[in-house]
């Protein structure tokens, strides 16, 4: 079973992006991210491996912490994303 970092219990979201592929879980997760307010934490579940490497670089480009992943059976990958604060532009 795969695990990365602590991923948390519970997740104030759930999105199911099983049969969906690149990129399509990281356009699901950027727009549901948009409803979520700032400190909350949406765990996407997705049958597409390569999650694992799109997730973290998505957080990392648009600012959200990426919390961990958990492996689930053979095909089935949870990861956990924690909605960040808006940034703030330099006047």
């Amino acid at each position: 079973m795969l695990e990365t970092e602590a991923p948390p219990e519970r997740a104030d979201g759930h999105l199911d992006t099983l049969g969906l592929y690149c990129p399509l879980p990281i356009i699901k997760t950027a727009a549901r991210m948009r409803g979520m307010r700032p400190g909350e934490t949406l765990e996407v579940i997705s049958s597409d491996r390569v999650i694992l490497v799109d997730m973290p670089a998505w957080c990392r480009s648009s600012g959200n912490a990426y919390l961990g992943a958990r492996q689930a059976g053979e095909r089935e990958f949870h990861v956990f994303v924690r909605k960040a604060a808006p940034r703030k532009h330099p006047a």
